[in-house]
C-alpha cells in the first residue's frame, strides 16, 4: 500500500479537444496532488480548449509525448518520406524529428510545397504506417 500524503504531487496527462470537430488533440503533463487540479491546470494552460476528454496517473517510465510534422502529399512517394527534418527535408518516420507538446505549442508547422503539412502525434504515424504497409502486402 502507498502511503502517499494528501498533498504529495504525482504527475498527470491531460487529454484536451482544441476544436469543436474534435480533430485537434493536445496532451498536457503536470504535477498535481488529485486529477481536479491537474485538469485546472490544463484548463489555465489551454483556456481555449473545447472540452478534456481524459486525465490519468502517469506511471513511472511512461514516455513523454512526441510529434512529428507529416504531409500526404511527401508520404506519397514510394519511399514513406512523408515527416519532417529540419536538417534533412522530408524522411522516413525512423529519421524524423520529433517535437514536444511545447514545440507544437510556440512552433508553426514547417512550409510544405502542398500546404499540407500538420502536426501528428508519433504513435498516431506509426500506426499509421503499420496499417498502410498492411494493405500494401495485399
Amino acid at each position: 500500500m502507498s502511503d502517499h500524503t494528501t498533498n504529495e504531487k504525482r504527475a498527470y496527462r491531460v487529454l484536451l479537444h482544441k476544436d469543436t470537430n474534435h480533430t485537434v488533440e493536445v496532451f498536457f503533463d503536470c504535477m498535481a496532488v488529485v486529477e481536479d487540479e491537474a485538469m485546472e491546470l490544463a484548463q489555465e494552460k489551454y483556456p481555449d480548449a473545447e472540452e478534456i476528454v481524459l486525465v490519468w496517473e502517469l506511471e513511472e517510465g511512461d514516455p513523454p509525448i512526441s510529434y512529428v510534422v507529416f504531409s500526404d502529399i511527401a508520404m506519397s512517394t514510394d519511399d514513406e518520406s512523408g515527416f519532417w527534418h529540419s536538417a534533412k527535408g522530408w524522411v522516413s518516420l525512423e529519421r524524423a524529428e520529433r517535437f514536444s507538446q511545447d514545440d507544437v505549442d510556440d512552433l508553426p508547422v514547417p512550409p510544405s510545397d502542398a500546404q499540407d503539412a500538420r502536426w501528428m502525434l508519433h504513435d498516431t504515424a506509426e500506426m499509421m504506417l503499420h496499417h498502410r504497409r498492411g494493405r500494401t502486402l495485399h
